[in-house]
């Protein structure tokens, strides 16, 4: 999935809404998010409401998400800090600021 423009916190409801529903009768998905041309907009005690407020994303056991930033530090901060905190709830979600560790990443069964 490619994401531009402006992403907030409504935003990356939208974005995990929308891969859950494409892959909700997939066992073992691995999904590449692709933020690099948005400018992400994710405020601290945003991402804690967001994930202590929300459902729990029925994400299998054996699938991944990567979440691919820009190289700039605070974008990518903020995806570190959105992936560490849904990593809490069992989502095996991982920021990256190079797509091509990103891929790595998914295609290690490991």
């Amino acid at each position: 999935m490619i994401a531009r423009g402006l992403v907030n916190i409504q935003g990356c409801n939208q974005i995990f809404r929308k891969v859950e529903e494409a892959t909700q009768s997939l066992l073992d998905c691995n999904v590449l998010i692709d933020l690099v041309d948005a400018k992400c907009e994710l405020q601290p005690a945003e991402i804690e409401a967001f994930v202590n407020e929300s459902r729990p994303y029925p994400w299998p056991q054996g699938s991944k998400i990567a979440l691919v930033s820009a190289p700039e530090s605070e974008q990518y901060a903020q995806l570190s800090m959105l992936s560490f905190c849904l990593s809490a709830r069992n989502v095996k979600i991982v920021a990256f600021s190079d797509s091509k560790i990103a891929v790595d990443w998914l295609a290690d069964k490991t």
